[in-house]
């Protein structure tokens, strides 16, 4: 841009001056325009706000082109610690004062410093509008010696501390429990409910506080759930009971344990990678025309990386009884065909169908197998619906889809379990690794804040600030299946989080679930019930059976007919998934039979913490009460020495 001389140099003096007098820390020198028409006026000529507070100045310009201010409080550039701050944009922050202070706010034309508007402020505790604070949860309830982590928010000052008290206390005492300077609470020992008070007061303006109600109970029987004072629940993605542990009675009898577990049949070696060699587990392969002509057996997978399958309604049906998908009747041939499909629609090599038979094992999974072999598992653990992902993902939150067989969009209108626990004032954290759930699909679902990284899951484990619910919402190492993708960076994953709880200070009173949210269409020999409870009563919403089916336009959404959709209902689980039931109460090397789905995890918050079941589907769930032996607490001193990863191979070819 062409300036000329004069206006530049009188640029380039007036802020000379105005560098060398703000380095000395003091205002504009007023010099005076003779004939200048300039003029300064400011928002607002007075203000009263709380110590720490701010306000915001506007200051008008007129008679110049130049239209910059330089800002003082008491005569100084900039203000002091004393008097208050203000910066360039004219926002004043007051001093921490604890008695009255008024100051005078000035705006000087920096055109011609003989022109300036000033406001009168005046700090005050007792100013409107100040200070205000809040706490959260504001209610909660706990067990003797359990822990909460409560934050206090403070708005209308920068000064954000705050001093912690119980029962008037500041940090607490033995007799009501302690409370550290960043809010985590620790319950003391009672024999009786105790109801204590945890406030947060303001340091800014100490008539402001927020207090949360605690209700402390007694430990109560050490063999009962009671004992424990950790939920903690991870899903991993895409991987049915045979494929992942499929060979756990290999595993078990190599450890001197018996062969308690209705895997695999034993005369599907694990040393053969061969599907052609005949076994007890087959499926057939489509030939052109789509009829199941070539037996696949089940064979031992040398890579660690298998193509994508499909677990949608319709393949999770062909799964179940290929040749009548409606029926009720499990003949459980129809793995291959769907993942013949799944390759044939995305793509992929494997049109045969061939990945769907193959398994994993001890060796393979070696940690996998050491948890669930040191610890529990379950045979006939189910995912709850015969559908993909999102959809058994919202009966992991709510026990119910609300109808949806498909992913559609239908707003499901009943509560998750995390809002019966805001209501029970129980602590809870969902943590994401993009801040996102399937707890949101639920109408009534409020986050109120507990929503949190991912990462935050193993800072909580080691500092011993697990919240009493704690839901990992899938990572995005997760063990699902596709091109390139090794699972075992999933495992990687899942012993990091499991060691920051094994080896943490929650240890003595956590409870970790680990499976998988559905079967992914992979092979499983165990048929699901066909006769559990509906959540809701709720059909099928989304599926599309023939053209003529009203439904079809909802089920456009998701997916385009035909092929159509076998009809059914939400009384038929989803496949057998792997579990793992990780806690110092675990019965080890413990195998149960017991027919459930995961809402199990549910019914056991449920029951821990004295909740109603949301619906029918959780309340006819097991309670998992079977895993734990409260008396002896066999896991005090945990496992030590769990066996390395095994990265394997990965390559998209098989075996």
């Amino acid at each position: 841009m062409f300036c000329r001389f004069k206006s530049c140099f009188e640029a380039f003096i007036i802020l000379s001056l105005l560098s060398v007098n703000l380095a000395c820390g003091f205002g504009l020198s007023r010099t005076s325009n003779p004939g200048s028409n300039v003029a300064v006026t400011l928002n607002t000529s007075s203000a009263t706000i709380a110590p720490g507070g701010t306000q915001q100045f506007t200051a008008t310009v007129t008679g110049t082109s130049n239209t910059a201010v330089q800002w003082e409080v008491n005569g100084t550039s900039g203000g002091n610690a004393q008097v208050g701050t203000i910066d360039s944009s004219g926002l004043y922050t007051a001093p921490n004062v604890t008695s009255t202070l008024t100051v005078t706010v000035a705006a000087v034309s920096v055109a011609d410093t003989s022109k300036s508007a000033s406001a009168m402020v005046t700090v005050s505790q007792t100013a409107t509008g100040g200070v205000t604070i809040t706490i959260s949860p504001t209610a909660a309830t706990l067990t003797s010696g359990a822990r909460q982590q409560f934050t206090a928010t403070v708005t209308g000052s920068t000064n954000t501390a705050v001093e912690w008290q119980v029962n008037q206390v500041t940090g607490g005492s033995a007799q009501t429990g302690t409370v550290s300077t960043d809010g985590l609470y620790t319950a003391p020992t009672v024999t009786a409910t105790t109801t204590i008070a945890v406030t947060a007061i303001s340091s800014a303006d100490t008539t402001q506080s927020a207090s949360a109600t605690v209700t402390v109970n007694p430990s109560g029987n050490p063999g009962s759930l009671s004992a424990i004072n950790h939920i903690i629940f991870l899903a991993e993605e895409n991987r049915s009971f045979d494929t992942y542990f499929g060979k756990m009675n290999e595993y078990r009898v190599a450890q001197g344990l018996s062969a308690d577990v209705d895997g695999l049949p034993d005369n599907c070696s694990s040393t053969n990678s061969d599907w052609t060699v005949p076994c007890d587990a087959v499926n057939k392969s489509p030939d052109a025309n789509g009829y199941p002509t070539t037996p696949i057996y089940a064979f031992h997978l040398k890579t660690m990386c298998i193509e994508n399958t499909s677990p949608d309604w319709i393949v999770s049906h062909w799964d179940f009884n290929a040749e009548d998908p409606a029926s009720d009747t499990p003949l459980m041939d129809g793995f291959v065909i769907s993942a013949a499909s799944a390759a044939l629609s995305s793509g992929t090599n494997d049109t045969k169908g061939i990945r769907a038979m193959g398994f994993y094992t001890g060796g393979d999974l070696a940690y996998m197998y050491w948890l669930a072999t040191q610890f529990a598992t379950s045979d006939r653990w189910f995912s709850p619906a015969s559908a993909r992902t999102q959809v058994n993902r919202y009966y992991m939150v709510g026990a119910t889809s609300g109808g949806q067989a498909y992913p559609s969009g239908v707003p499901i209108k009943q509560q998750t379990i995390f809002d019966e626990l805001t209501a029970a004032g129980i602590s809870w954290k969902i943590y994401s690794e993009d801040g996102t759930t399937s707890a949101t699909a639920f109408t009534k679902f409020k986050a109120n804040g507990n929503i949190v990284p991912y990462n935050q899951f193993i800072t909580d484990a080691q500092n011993g600030t697990l919240p009493q619910v704690a839901y990992l919402e899938k990572p995005d190492a997760d063990e699902h299946p596709g091109v390139g993708v090794n699972l075992q960076y999933g495992v990687a994953e899942v012993q990091n989080l499991v060691n920051a709880v094994m080896y943490g200070p929650s240890w003595k009173d956590s409870v970790m679930i680990v499976t998988f949210d559905e079967g992914g269409g992979l092979y499983d020999h165990v048929p699901p019930p066909t006769n559990v409870p509906s959540p809701d009563g709720i059909k099928p919403l989304d599926i599309c059976t023939s053209s003529s089916d009203p439904r079809c336009q909802l089920a456009s959404v998701t997916h385009s007919s035909p092929p159509y959709d076998p009809d059914g209902d939400f009384t038929r689980t989803g496949f057998r998934v792997p579990l793992m039931v990780i806690s110092p109460w675990t019965k080890p090397h413990y195998v149960s039979h017991t027919t459930t789905d995961y809402t199990s995890w549910i019914k056991l918050v449920e029951e821990r913490f004295g909740l109603p079941n949301l619906n029918k589907r959780d309340a006819w769930a097991a309670d998992m009460s079977e895993y734990f032996d409260f008396t002896d607490v066999p896991w005090a001193t945990p496992p030590q020495n769990p066996p390395p990863i095994n990265y394997g191979q990965c390559y998209d070819s098989l075996p």
